[in-house]
């Protein structure tokens, strides 16, 4: 009879633990099919996926980007006219630095308007790398300015046609890092032209972008 006592309360036992291990396994079948529901979407309708999609960020406005450029071919090409010799002097003194020529040119079919150089978004447009014998890469920029008026007005080339841009290596320009003129020092120099584009450049129709000419070698000089 004891045995019989043990056996029965044995059999109670088991029952009632495959009854709540039954009632766990359930549970966790109905929240994992919650769960699925709830990621599949279960019980939205239409209008409610709709505002979901329609909450979404939206994109960025080319408009308001300073710094987003054109991923179209450039309509412009750049070349460098060296002084004499294919020489450059550089000075601090501007009417000691000689002249030379950034030539900008337009290779497409149709009229390219262009910031002009003396305002704000052509003044900075201009930069050049210049690269010693022994491979070491300088950049050089023209300082930032104020201007007393600064609008940004335009001039249009015409297809095939060119704007000259007259260039001194004076104190205006910003050698980074600092660099050492040895007379006579070869180097080559590669010129860039880049226009950032803004509210202005699209307002203006101006092209966005950076070109680059090729590598020129010449020979340095400093006054």
């Amino acid at each position: 009879m004891p045995k019989r006592i043990f056996g029965h309360r044995m059999d109670r036992v088991s029952f009632r633990s495959i009854r709540g291990q039954f009632a766990v396994h359930a549970f966790a079948f109905s929240c994992a099919g919650s769960l699925i529901c709830l990621l599949a979407g279960c019980g939205k309708t239409q209008n409610e996926t709709q505002v979901y999609k329609a909450s979404k960020p939206p994109a960025a406005d080319a408009h308001i980007s300073s710094d987003v450029e054109s991923s179209s071919p450039s309509p412009l090409s750049l070349s460098i006219v060296s002084g004499t010799n294919n020489s450059i002097i550089m000075s601090k003194r501007t009417e000691w630095a000689h002249e030379f020529y950034v030539v900008l040119t337009n290779i497409s079919k149709e009229p390219q308007p262009v910031f002009e150089y003396w305002n704000g978004w052509g003044f900075q447009a201009i930069s050049f790398e210049l690269t010693t014998a022994d491979a070491k890469r300088f950049v050089l920029t023209v300082e930032g300015r104020g201007f007393d008026k600064n609008v940004p007005s335009t001039f249009v080339v015409a297809p095939n046609e060119h704007q000259v841009f007259p260039i001194r290596l004076d104190e205006s320009w910003q050698v980074q890092p600092a660099l050492t003129v040895a007379d006579g020092m070869p180097i080559t120099l590669k010129a860039g032209y880049q226009v950032k584009r803004t509210r202005e450049s699209t307002r203006e129709h101006v092209w966005t972008g950076r070109v680059e000419s090729h590598s020129y070698s010449l020979s340095l000089w400093q006054n």
